[in-house]
């Protein structure tokens, strides 16, 4: 039983990698194509857009991942 327990975490966790990997690489490919440089924007950004942005995409990894997880 404790298998099977095992290996439903491993996959659901290997699914959560592979979205998390693959929303990394859409929001890349989005970000080229409309021609945004978003190292060149956080270095110019106040730090409250930044602490903005990161705290709104961190947000949306962990209900990402919740939803793959439950």
């Amino acid at each position: 039983m404790e298998n099977i327990i095992a290996t439903s975490f491993g996959m659901k966790l290997l699914l959560a990698t592979i979205a998390f990997i693959c929303m990394r690489i859409a929001l890349w490919l989005h970000n080229r194509a409309i021609g945004f440089d978003l190292s060149n924007w956080l270095e110019k950004a106040n730090d409250q857009a930044v602490s903005d942005y990161y705290g709104r995409f961190h947000l949306g990894v962990c209900i990402m991942f919740g939803l793959i997880l439950s």
